[in-house]
């Protein structure tokens, strides 16, 4: 179970990570922001996603290297990221860059704390 739930925290973590990268580099794409994303307190949140996926890929990291064999932590974040390309990229990029953070926490907490 622990070994799926690393494997979905990292494809999650690709796919917002991809449509963050689109977003920014300003590809064409349904990026059209609703009025509460505009306002300028919420654009300082939505800036400040990217670090907050760095420091969930510390954690994703450092809770493999610890419990699991240095080889697995590769090829799960591998596997993540086939799941994510094959499977995530095909759903809207505005949810996948405000709530794909969250699924990554969310599955991070239950990994330190269950697992």
């Amino acid at each position: 179970m622990r070994d799926l739930v690393h494997i979905i925290c990292w494809s999650f973590l690709f796919a917002s990570v991809s449509a963050i990268a689109e977003f920014v580099a300003g590809k064409p794409g349904p990026f059209e922001l609703n009025s509460f994303w505009k306002k300028t307190e919420t654009l300082r949140i939505v800036r400040l996603i990217p670090l907050i996926l760095l420091v969930l890929t510390v954690a994703i990291l450092s809770w493999g290297f610890l419990n699991l064999r240095w080889y697995v932590v590769f090829l799960e974040a591998l596997a993540g990221m086939v799941v994510s390309t094959f499977g995530l990229q095909h759903l809207n990029p505005i949810p996948r860059i405000y709530l794909g953070w969250l699924v990554v926490l969310a599955n991070i907490l239950w990994l330190f704390l269950k697992a």
